[in-house]
């Protein structure tokens, strides 16, 4: 078993696959609580019903009325996406603007998105039989 993961590039799959689930466990987590993380006072990062979304803005926001991290449910998440003016929405990806107490920019993008490609990698990292080593050619 040890000589498995002698190659570095199977080490790599398993923290790959590691990502990948918990990932996934964010991903079901949204369609029960919504998660929301503050960056920096502009940027913002939320987790809710299947998806990631960025929000950016360019306005000074005051820092006594900011949390780091709130927790929600998704039907608070539904109602904040109201006033979105969205200017592309396909597949679960989606890029729009919000005018309502500030200005910002807002990004969607599905877990799926990510957990699907990372499984992927990580399978081909860690199932892929290894090359056979290459033989001196002593003239």
């Amino acid at each position: 078993m040890r000589e498995f993961f002698q190659p570095f590039r199977r080490k790599l799959g398993v923290v790959t696959l590691l990502m990948a689930c918990a990932l996934m466990a964010l991903w079901m987590r949204g369609f029960l609580i919504g998660d929301s993380l503050l960056v920096t006072n502009s940027m913002g990062v939320v987790s809710c019903r299947g998806s990631f979304a960025v929000a950016i803005t360019t306005e000074e926001i005051p820092v006594e009325s900011l949390q780091t991290y709130s927790s929600f449910t998704p039907r608070e998440f539904d109602e904040s996406l109201s006033p979105v003016n969205w200017r592309f929405r396909l597949i679960g990806f989606g890029s729009g603007d919000v005018k309502q107490f500030f200005n910002y920019h807002i990004w969607m993008m599905p877990h799926w998105a990510l957990v699907v490609p990372m499984t992927s990698v990580s399978a081909w990292l860690i199932l892929r039989e290894p090359r056979p080593p290459k033989r001196a050619n002593h003239a």
